[in-house]
């Protein structure tokens, strides 16, 4: 069965560029069809972030090119997949670092990396980007690296606060600011009739997940449907405010 997949990516009205990154492929391999979608969100508070996600991007986009068709010519081992995903990661973390040594200037951004095949999916996520589970519920797949995350964790913060506190944007990892960067990985299965959005913060701050549940869902039959729930729900989100740059990526088969 084939996937179908939609994206959209906007500068924000705090920037005059786009600092996020957006890579959807769709490829076949000698056991099924494949889809791979990634969103690097340049940091917003630092200089170049456009440039930070662009560069990892293009490590992903050679990997997918390159190495993934061989990756799936056999039963796709997580470990093998993991550790690749973890040199591109640290290989564009060194080449990030180390731009912004030589232009004496902080870049940074975000990853999630999603791959979806057959009934599976594999996740890598570093940051405040997302993948959700839309279906009869609706699932954040990740965890967000961000102060407030982990003071929810702590319990030094009840989400209330946090959504009070005008923390939300501070990271406590991202790809590019640190010598060492590592990803939180997650892998399941698929679920049927259910969507896969991954998104910028800037997608979700001023929408409910039921919003999207009822505006993704309904949607999900073709890739011109979902592109239009997309733009329905980013001109909500200009509607209630959102200054930040807005991705997403829906997958679904």
């Amino acid at each position: 069965m084939s996937f179908i997949i939609s994206g959209i990516s906007e500068s924000g009205h705090r920037h005059t560029y786009n600092q996020d990154s957006v890579l959807v492929q769709r490829m076949q391999s000698t056991h099924g069809e494949m889809a791979f979608a990634c969103i690097c969100d340049g940091m917003g508070g630092l200089q170049h972030g456009e440039l930070a996600s662009a560069t990892l991007l293009y490590h992903l986009s050679e990997w997918a090119d390159a190495r993934l068709p061989a990756l799936t010519g056999r039963f796709l081992c997580k470990e093998e997949l993991t550790q690749q995903w973890s040199d591109i990661i640290s290989e564009s973390n060194a080449a990030i670092r180390a731009f912004s040594l030589q232009a004496d200037s902080k870049l940074g951004t975000t990853l999630t990396a999603a791959l979806f095949w057959k009934n599976r999916y594999f996740i890598a996520n570093i940051g405040d980007t997302r993948v959700y589970e839309i279906g009869k519920s609706v699932r954040i797949l990740t965890r967000d690296h961000t102060y407030v995350r982990q003071e929810i964790d702590a319990g030094r913060m009840t989400p209330e606060q946090a959504a009070a506190s005008g923390k939300e944007h501070i990271l406590t990892r991202c790809v590019g600011v640190n010598e060492r960067v590592h990803a939180d990985f997650y892998y399941g299965k698929t679920q049927k009739k259910a969507l896969y959005l991954l998104c910028s913060d800037g997608f979700r701050h001023k929408i409910q997940p039921e919003e999207m549940k009822h505006a993704l869902l309904s949607a999900a039959k073709d890739t011109e449907s979902q592109n239009q729930a997309l733009q329905t729900l980013l001109a909500l989100c200009r509607k209630r405010g959102e200054k930040d740059d807005i991705s997403a990526v829906t997958v679904s088969q």
